[in-house]
């Protein structure tokens, strides 16, 4: 299999069949950015703040690969390799102890919105007692109207399938089921839709959020 049948953005198989690490993305961990895809640790000033990789944390070793409605799903998922690295991230999250840090973030690509929430709730899943998720994914609506909002987001776990969201769900803060939330509107636009790829009234953002006592002294 040549590397233009099976590849994403973080990893290919070579010709060799091995699962390589993609070029630009170990360019950009060898210049101090990590690919999150289990979970990592930051310390600061006595505080550990652990950043899980949300689609991998919620996962029970035994589930295989499981992806979410709606979802991209890996060109190459049915493959052995993929499903033996996907099986490795998932038992290195369910090895973690829950009492190794202070906070708790969860990234992810997709917001998580209500009903899904509900969902992983169910018993399935492994619903952890997150202190932050944080998403992207809408970019904010990314065609707004004035005193209405965003006319729809890529979301097929949303109420009209994603048009005319709630408007305290597209971006920001919010809670649901003791969880915060933040989605940011980033940069860019998406090509969800090809010819709409632009951004009316929708200013776009990079987000700095600060965490604050979190050693509790």
């Amino acid at each position: 299999m040549s590397r233009e049948m099976l590849t994403q953005k973080n990893y290919y198989i070579d010709s060799d069949n091995q699962y390589v690490m993609d070029e630009f993305v170990k360019g950009m961990e060898e210049r101090g950015v990590k690919l999150l895809e289990s979970a990592a640790y930051v310390e600061k000033d006595g505080a550990r703040v652990r950043f899980d990789m949300f689609e991998t944390s919620i996962l029970h070793p035994d589930q295989g690969v499981v992806v979410a409605e709606g979802r991209v799903r890996p060109q190459y998922s049915h493959t052995r390799q993929y499903r033996d690295h996907h099986r490795r991230l998932v038992e290195e999250v369910h090895r973690l102890s829950e009492q190794d840090h202070n906070l708790l973030v969860a990234l992810n690509h997709y917001p998580v919105v209500d009903e899904r929430i509900k969902q992983l709730q169910g018993g399935r899943y492994v619903w952890r007692d997150y202190d932050l998720i944080m998403a992207g994914h809408y970019h904010g609506g990314q065609i707004r109207v004035p005193f209405i909002g965003a006319l729809f987001v890529p979301e097929p776990w949303g109420q009209r399938g994603g048009m005319l969201p709630p408007r305290n769900r597209v971006s920001g803060l919010w809670e649901q089921a003791d969880t915060q939330q933040y989605v940011s509107r980033g940069l860019g636009a998406s090509n969800f839709i090809p010819f709409l790829n632009f951004r009316v009234f929708n200013t776009p953002e990079i987000n700095l959020i600060t965490f604050e006592n979190l050693s509790g002294s």
